[in-house]
């Protein structure tokens, strides 16, 4: 009976940040309700350091979003990388809910990569550890 915690997919966050057009009522309208924010407690993101559909992206994190308890939590395998991502990501999903008070992004301790590349699968085991409940801090991916 309670709201659920909605994981996006990757290519909806892209839409979200890159194509969604925020001047088109029915459009976001129809976004918000169609990937469920509406009706959600939480949403899982994962995020890129892109800005743009011109640019790539070189890195992942993973955002969790409370929205009942207006809390943004940001893990991030390299060092709080994509911490601007992470605050802009909070910050078009309030605005795309008509929400005024946007919550603080709090970087969270969670396991590091040792690596220039292996972002993709942290993002991934992260998510995973969210799922499963584990805390973060105290769990050994190796």
């Amino acid at each position: 009976s309670g709201a659920a915690v909605r994981f996006l997919d990757a290519s909806l966050v892209s839409c979200l940040r890159l194509q969604l057009d925020d001047d088109d009522e029915d459009d976001i309208k129809g976004f918000v309700e169609g990937i469920g924010l509406t009706t959600s407690s939480a949403v899982v993101v994962p995020l890129t350091n892109r800005t743009s559909m011109d640019t790539h992206s070189t890195h992942w994190s993973l955002l969790y979003i409370d929205l009942n308890d207006n809390l943004a939590l940001h893990l991030d395998s390299h060092h709080n990388y994509n911490h601007g991502a992470a605050e802009m990501a909070t910050s078009d999903i309030y605005q795309l809910l008509k929400r005024a008070e946007v919550p603080e992004v709090i970087d969270v301790k969670c396991p590091q990569q040792e690596n220039g590349y292996d972002c993709g699968i942290f993002t991934i085991l992260h998510a995973q550890c969210l799922a499963e409940g584990k805390v973060l801090h105290s769990f050994r991916i190796f």
